[in-house]
C-alpha cells in the first residue's frame, strides 16, 4: 500500500509539474512582448509629446497599427508555440503511458512467466537508449540478478561480489524515490565500489530506484547505467516501481506455491508429482542418450522402529546429499518413503555407474545401504520403458542383498541351531498336539504387554527381539522389513492387530496370514489359543513354511 501511495503521488506531482513549466514559458513569453509593447509606446508618447502636427499623427497611428499587429503576431506565434510544446509532451506522454501499461502487463504474468520480466526489460532498455537495465532481488537468501544489455557490461554486474550488490541495495535506499547518481567526489566517497563499477566500464551516469517488499523496506533494486536519457529513465523506475514490487511479490509466492507442491520437504529434492510430470512430458525426440537409476534404501522401517524416525531422516537427507553431490539437482527425485530416482540425458553409461558405486561405497561406510538399478541406452529408446527396468533392475539387487544378509546371519547361526525359550507348558503342550513338522519360529505372545516367550526360533530372530527390547511387534516388524517382500507389507500390517486377533479367537476362529520372503520362500502365519486363553488371553504364533 506504501508504495501506490508514493506511486500516486509521483505522478501528480510530474503531471502538475509540466503544466507548471508550460505556462511558465507562456506567461513569460507574454510578458516579454508586453513589455516591448510598452517601450515602443513610451516612445511614441514622447514623441507626440514633444512636437505634435498632423504628418506625426498619421506616422504615429501607423506605428500603433503596426504595434497592434505586432502583438496579434507575437501572441499568434506565442500561441502556437505553446500548442507545439504540449503536443509534443502529449506525444510523448503517450509513448511513456503506452510503454508503461506494455510493462505492466508483461509484468501482471511474470509470476508464472518468468521471462516476462528479462521483456519488460528489453522495452525499458529500448526506451531509455541504456546499455544496461538491470533487476537485483533477493532469491533463498541470495542476490540475484536479471539483466539486459551491453554484454561487457552484463559480465562486470553478474560476476559482482556480492558486497557490491549489497551496496547496490544501500545505495538506492539512501533515495527512497530514486536517483540519478554521477562519478564526482561523494560518490566515490559514499559508494566506493558503484563507483569503482561505473569508472571501470566508462557509464557516465547510473539510474537507482529501491523496489519496496509489502513490509515496506527495500527488497529489491531497479537500475539503468549509462543511459543517455537519465531523466526519463529515473521517471520511467519510478512509475513501475509499484508493479514491479508487486510482480516480485506474486513471482516470489507462486515459486513457494509451486515448490511446496513439487519439492520434497525433508531433503529439498523434486517429489513424485514432479517425477510424475517429466514422465508426462519427456519424449526421446532429440535425445542422443539417456540414463536412469532407481534407487531403494534398504532397512528404512528396521531404523525407524529401532532408533526413532529421527535417525531415519537423517539416512534420507544423507543419501539426497550424496546424490546432489553428483548429479544436478534437477535431476534427482524422491518418489517415495524409501526410493530415489536419478535420471540424465547426457551422462555416459560409466559414468553413472562409477558415480552411483562411490555414492553406495561413503553410504556402506556410514552403516547405511541402499540397492539400485541402472538403465542406460542410446538406440530407439523409451524413456519410461527404462526407469521401468531400471526398477526391475532394483529389486533383483534388493533381493540379492537380503539374500546375502540372510546367508550371513545363518552362517554365524545356523537355522537348525534353535533357541528353547522358558515358555509355558501349555504352549508346550499345545504346540505338541499341532504337530508342526515344518516350522520358522514358534512364540507365546502375550498381546496386553506385547512381550513374547520363545519356544523355537531361528537365532538371528531373536537377535531382533532383543534390539527391540521385548516388544514382539517391533521385532517382527524389523523382521518384515529385512525378509519379507514388499507386496505382503499391507496384509501382515492388517493382520498385526492384538484386539482382532482376540475377537477372532473368541469366535473360534483361526487368524492367518501368508505370505513370501523375499528368497521366494513361503511362510504362513498362524496363531491359536492356549490351555488357559480365557484368563491369561496368552496366544501362541506359528510360522510354517508353505509352497
Amino acid at each position: 500500500m506504501k508504495q501506490v501511495i508514493v506511486f500516486m503521488k509521483k505522478q501528480c506531482k510530474k503531471l502538475s509539474d509540466r503544466r507548471v513549466i508550460a505556462l511558465g514559458i507562456f506567461v513569460f513569453y507574454l510578458m516579454v512582448g508586453f513589455a516591448i509593447l510598452m517601450v515602443r509606446m513610451s516612445r511614441m508618447k514622447k514623441r507626440i509629446t514633444k512636437e505634435f502636427s498632423g504628418a506625426i499623427a498619421d506616422k504615429s497611428a501607423e506605428e500603433l497599427r503596426h504595434m497592434v499587429a505586432f502583438v496579434g503576431i507575437y501572441l499568434v506565434i506565442g500561441l502556437v508555440v505553446y500548442y507545439i510544446i504540449q503536443m509534443i509532451w502529449a506525444y510523448n506522454q503517450r509513448k511513456t503511458s503506452a510503454l508503461i501499461s506494455k510493462v505492466e502487463n508483461l509484468l501482471m504474468d511474470a509470476a508464472y512467466k518468468p521471462e516476462n520480466f528479462q521483456l519488460a526489460m528489453e522495452e525499458m532498455n529500448r526506451y531509455c537508449s541504456s546499455e544496461v537495465t538491470a533487476l537485483v532481488y533477493e532469491e533463498d537468501d541470495t542476490h540475484k540478478t536479471k539483466i539486459i544489455g551491453d554484454s561487457e557490461m552484463r559480465r562486470g554486474i553478474y560476476s559482482a561480489a556480492h558486497e557490491r550488490r549489497l551496496e547496490l541495495y544501500a545505495c538506492a535506499a539512501a533515495n527512497p524515490d530514486g536517483a540519478v547518481y554521477r562519478r564526482s567526489r561523494k560518490m566515490k566517497h559514499d559508494f566506493p565500489l558503484t563507483y569503482a563499477f561505473m569508472e571501470e566500464y566508462h557509464a557516465d551516469n547510473i539510474v537507482l530506484v529501491p523496489v519496496l517488499g509489502t513490509d515496506g523496506e527495500v527488497r529489491d533494486v531497479a537500475g539503468m547505467a549509462h543511459t543517455a536519457r537519465p531523466r526519463y529513465a529515473l521517471e520511467l523506475l519510478q512509475s513501475l516501481a509499484c508493479p514491479m514490487s508487486l510482480a516480485m511479490h506474486n513471482y516470489r509466492y507462486f515459486t513457494v506455491v509451486k515448490n511446496s507442491g513439487t519439492t520434497d520437504a525433508l531433503t529439498g529434492l523434486h517429489n513424485r508429482l514432479a517425477f510424475d510430470r517429466w514422465m508426462e512430458q519427456t519424449n526421446a525426440d532429440g535425445m542422443i542418450r539417456f540414463g536412469c537409476v532407481y534407487i531403494d534404501v534398504n532397512e528404512l522401517h528396521t531404523i525407524n522402529n529401532r532408533d526413532g524416525h529421527e535417525a531415519g531422516d537423517r539416512m534420507l537427507i544423507e543419501i539426497a546429499k550424496l546424490l546432489l553431490a553428483q548429479f544436478a539437482v534437477d535431476t534427482v527425485y524422491r518418489i517415495g518413503g524409501d526410493e530415489f530416482v536419478v535420471v540424465s540425458e547426457k551422462m555416459e553409461k560409466k559414468e553413472m555407474e562409477s558415480r552411483m558405486a562411490m555414492v553406495d561405497r561413503i553410504l556402506a561406510q556410514k552403516n547405511y545401504y541402499i540397492s539400485y538399478g541402472l538403465a542406460w541406452d542410446t538406440d530407439s529408446f523409451n524413456p519410461k520403458e527404462l526407469v521401468h527396468i531400471a526398477e526391475e533392475r532394483m529389486y533383483e539387487a534388493k533381493f540379492l542383498y537380503y539374500q546375502r544378509k540372510e546367508q550371513r546371519n545363518l552362517d554365524a547361526m545356523p537355522e537348525a541351531e534353535m533357541v528353547k525359550g522358558e515358555a509355558s507348558e501349555e504352549a508346550v503342550r499345545t504346540f505338541t498336539d499341532v504337530a508342526w513338522q515344518h516350522f520358522r519360529g514358534v512364540f507365546e505372545v502375550d498381546p496386553v504387554t506385547d512381550t513374547a516367550k520363545c519356544l523355537f526360533l531361528p537365532n538371528y530372530f531373536y537377535d531382533l527381539l532383543v534390539k527391540s527390547e521385548g516388544s514382539f511387534r517391533k521385532g517382527c516388524y524389523a523382521y518384515v522389513e529385512s525378509m519379507v517382500d514388499k507386496a505382503y507389507f499391507r496384509a501382515i500390517d492388517e493382520f498385526f492387530n492384538y484386539d482382532q486377533l482376540m475377537q477372532m479367537l473368541d469366535r473360534g476362529e483361526e487368524p492367518i496370514v501368508r505370505y513370501r520372503r523375499i528368497d521366494g520362500q513361503g511362510i504362513a502365519v498362524r496363531v491359536y489359543p492356549l490351555e488357559n486363553y480365557q484368563e491369561t488371553r496368552h496366544m501362541l504364533w506359528i510360522l510354517e513354511t508353505i509352497n
